[in-house]
């Protein structure tokens, strides 16, 4: 069995305790108009394309069997997404996200760093896109993490059927659960989908995880507000959840959409800093820990 991974990133340290590593898997039911990562969004493997670093050298022409690349640049229209032209491209300015590993040799990869799990109260953390998605594969990474003691974190959109929270919650220390807004219609509008299920789906979770951390990034134009941030806050407070994170709208992913032929959602809107966020929530009275950042 094999799944299908687009990054694994060393020294995470906003994904959960300690020091991770942090394995991020294809696919996510949601196609939110923020995304920071949206090749993460089609389960396949993809190409993505930076022109900055072509340099015009017409290898990837050769070998490309539907006219995709030419001397007139690159059409994705036409593109399969085979992969011949970036074994070519020594630039690198094409390149596949995405490739199929076995749950083993992803376990290869993240044992290397065990020495900073352990100085660290760290561990391996599986995001995504939404992990959950791959189930099977997913199950069998996290006992195989087990075997080896590692602590394991998951991050999730929490819109996936019920029944893979109930298939690997034993084996998961803490959730990293993203809640972006109750407010159905606007959840739907910005996320392509109603946040009923996630909802309902965090609830149960809350009764049966070992631990869970509501997270929200905080966007302009849609909960940047005191009235949703604290919506959120009372539905936290009401499922027994301990702890919620904000985090702030950034802008760093712009540059993938260009290399994936796509539009940036809102050009205009700029990043948000910590201290507009904290000025939010400081004004929302809960028992609860608040926290800007993961």
């Amino acid at each position: 069995m094999k799944g299908c991974v687009f990054d694994i990133q060393r020294f995470s340290i906003h994904d959960g305790p300690g020091i991770r590593t942090t394995v991020f898997l294809k696919g996510c039911p949601l196609n939110c108009k923020w995304c920071c990562n949206p090749e993460s969004i089609d389960p396949s493997p993809e190409l993505m394309f930076n022109p900055e670093l072509c340099i015009g050298c017409g290898l990837c022409i050769e070998v490309c069997e539907t006219g995709a690349s030419s001397i007139n640049g690159f059409n994705r229209s036409l593109c399969t997404g085979c992969g011949k032209c970036t074994d070519r491209c020594y630039a690198e300015a094409k390149y596949i996200k995405g490739r199929h590993m076995l749950p083993q040799e992803v376990l290869e990869e993240v044992i290397k760093d065990v020495s900073f799990y352990k100085r660290t109260n760290g561990g391996v953390t599986f995001s995504g896109g939404e992990p959950l998605l791959q189930i099977d594969f997913l199950e069998e990474l996290l006992y195989l993490c087990q075997t080896k003691n590692l602590s394991t974190a998951i991050e999730t959109c929490g819109y996936v059927p019920w029944k893979n929270f109930e298939r690997i919650a034993d084996l998961v220390e803490v959730f990293l659960f993203d809640i972006k807004s109750v407010d159905n219609i606007k959840h739907t509008e910005y996320t392509g989908v109603g946040c009923e299920r996630i909802m309902e789906n965090c609830e149960r979770l809350a009764k049966i995880a070992k631990r869970i951390v509501i997270r929200v990034p905080v966007i302009p134009e849609f909960n940047n507000n005191l009235d949703d941030l604290s919506k959120i806050v009372r539905f936290a407070e009401k499922i027994g959840v301990k702890e919620v994170n904000f985090l702030p709208y950034h802008r760093l992913a712009e540059g993938k959409y260009s290399f994936m032929g796509l539009e940036y959602w809102n050009p205009g809107v700029n990043r948000l800093d910590d201290s507009s966020v904290k000025e939010i929530i400081d004004k929302i009275g809960t028992f609860i820990k608040l926290k800007v950042g993961g």
